[in-house]
Parts: C-alpha cells; structure tokens; sequence
C-alpha cells in the first residue's frame, strides 16, 4: 500500500510538505482534499488515511499563521519549480514579483498611484518608447519561486542565485579573483563566528519561524549557544543531589504527566479525543486524536516538552553563565521550593486521576 512519503516530500529547513507530482506545498489539512482532486483522484478513504500518516509528522507547520514567505533566497528551493520570467516592482523598495507584466501595471497603479504613462493624449513610437522605458526603469527581471499554488503564502520570493551576478570583470578584477576575495570574507567571518558560541541578533528571515512567533528571539541574544544546549540535556542520574535533584523530580514529572494524558486518550470517548486533537479554537478535524500503538514509546515522544520544561527550571537557577532576562510569576517562583521540598522528602508528585 503507498504511503504518505509516496506522494509528499517533507522539506525540513522550511517545516512545509510539497506534492511531488505537482511540486507546490500543501497544508496537512488539506492534504485529503488534494488527493482527491482530479489530478491524483485517489478516494476519499484513501486520502484520509494519508492524510492522517502526514499529520503525525514531526517539523511540519500546521497552519498558515506558523508560516511566513521568506523576501529572497540565495538558493533555490529544490522541491519547488522556478521561473527565469520573474518581474520585480522596483518602485518604494517594494518587492512585489509577478509573471506577467498585466500583474505588474495593476500593482503598480493600486499599490502606488503609478503609471507607464504619463499622459493620456498622444499617439506612437515616441510614446511607446517612453512607456517601455518607465516600464523597464521600474521593474527588473528576477528568478522566482513560490510555495503554494493559491490562497494564503502563495506570492513569489525572488532566488538570488549566484549566475544572476556579472562573472567577467567587475572595477578591474576578473571573476575568478572576485569569487577568491569572497571565499577569503566568508571563511574569515566563518572563523569568528567559531571562535564565539554567543547568540547575536539577525534578520527575519534567518530566524525558525517557530521561534519568532513565540517573540523569544530578544530573550536569547547574547546567552552563550553551548551553555543553552547543556539547559535542555537529560538529567544526569549520577550528578550531585543539589545540582540536578529538582531537575530529575521535574524530568520524570513530565514522562509520568505524558503517560497518564496517553492513557486519558486510551479511555476517553470519541468526542473527547476530537477534541484533545485540536490545537487552534476555529480548527476543524476530521480525525480523532488516537493513543500510541506502542505504549513504551510515550516517553521517547514527549522529550522535546521535558527539555522545554526542564530549560525553564534551569535558567531559573544561579548560573554562572548569561541566561534569558526573564522571570517566573510569583506562582512558578513558589513552585520550584516545593518541588524541592518534595524531593528532599522522598516524595513524588500525585498522580491524577
């Protein structure tokens, strides 16, 4: 039987899933709608089934509000088509790109009260010219790509690849000498970088769109790279009590919460778990949130929520490295002592019913 993985590919450096037959992105949502289109006319049954393997799918965005259409790329995106007939609107530092030059008159005339031409009245060669020329001074020719077909995020970005720079001369030097000048840059910049772990603030674009949603990436500038790795590590069972004691207590806290939601999951009715699955108010769902066919593999899939419990707990601590600059309320500072209290005490949390 063919597998998700037969007709969708994911694309990890942008977390979206494109159709390799059709080689544009689609939202897991929609992928059993665009199974079954006339493209691919797969049944509905069929499509369910893929649709459902897609969504459990880890690095994947979900929804379009996760996503964000990048201005530029300096590399094209492999798994998606790309045009050479790209018109750029160069007019405000505008970056609006469009294929056909009808697209780009209208932009230009509801975008920025502009026109071609200058007047109305008149009549041939001279005039065609000088519309050829505003046209040609208020556009550029680009090489473009797209992630989706239509709707949300489906604007063209412009690949900036390296043929598209002059290759022969350029203020005296040939290009072979220009290429060893930029080399020399990048490795000594590649080098620094090395020498310092720092975090140090970049544009939007080189952000995880994830991580910029949350608004963390102010909090994280300036903490040291390894020492933010080693906060998010698995406790070690033989370090000191006092070093990783609330650490250990809140790690196994986390397995054991995820252990009893999966078995809440197991033991709840069909409209709860419809329920359970949703992770947006206006989201509808067409598939009930299942449990683990394999019940030892909860804890293996709930890690990345015990790192990211457990990075709070530790930043939280005195630290002799720069942490995030940010505090707990005063019903999380009170929580930590106890957690503490509680461990010194042999106890463990309760479980819940």
């Amino acid at each position: 039987m063919e597998r998700a993985d037969f007709f969708f590919e994911h694309v990890p450096n942008w977390q979206i899933i494109v159709c390799k037959q059709c080689r544009y992105a689609v939202w897991p949502s929609e992928v059993a709608a665009h199974l079954t289109n006339k493209q691919h006319s797969r049944t509905q049954k069929f499509a369910n089934n893929i649709r459902e393997e897609v969504e459990q799918w880890q690095g994947v965005i979900q929804y379009p509000s996760g996503f964000d259409v990048p201005a530029f790329v300096a590399e094209p995106v492999q798994e998606l088509p790309l045009f050479d007939d790209g018109w750029q609107c160069r007019l405000d530092q505008c970056a609006y790109i469009t294929r056909e030059t009808k697209a780009l008159k209208k932009h230009w005339r509801i975008e920025h009260g502009w026109s071609v031409q200058q007047s109305r009245g008149g009549s041939g060669p001279a005039k065609q010219e000088a519309a050829q020329r505003r046209f040609e001074e208020a556009s550029k020719r680009v090489k473009c790509q797209r992630f989706f077909r239509s709707r949300a995020h489906s604007q063209y970005f412009e690949v900036k690849v390296a043929d598209d720079e002059p290759n022969d001369t350029q203020n005296g030097r040939g290009g072979a000498e220009i290429w060893e000048m930029a080399w020399e840059a990048a490795s000594a910049s590649y080098e620094q970088k090395k020498k310092c772990d720092i975090i140090r603030p970049g544009e939007s674009d080189e952000v995880n769109p994830w991580l910029r949603r949350t608004g963390w990436v102010p909090y994280l500038t300036g903490c040291p790279q390894g020492d933010l790795l080693a906060a998010i590590r698995r406790p070690d069972e033989h370090a000191e009590e006092r070093e990783e004691g609330v650490a250990g207590v809140v790690w196994n806290a986390v397995g054991d919460m995820a252990v009893m939601a999966e078995s809440g999951v197991r033991r709840g009715g069909v409209m709860l778990r419809f329920e359970a699955i949703r992770t947006e108010i206006d989201q509808v769902r067409y598939a009930p949130l299942e449990p683990y066919r394999e019940r030892e593999r909860v804890r293996k899939e709930c890690q990345p929520w015990q790192q990211m419990v457990i990075f709070f707990v530790r930043t939280q601590q005195d630290n002799t490295w720069q942490t995030p600059p940010y505090g707990f309320n005063n019903r999380q500072k009170k929580s930590v002592p106890a957690i503490d209290g509680g461990r010194k005490a042999g106890g463990r949390p309760k479980r819940g019913r």
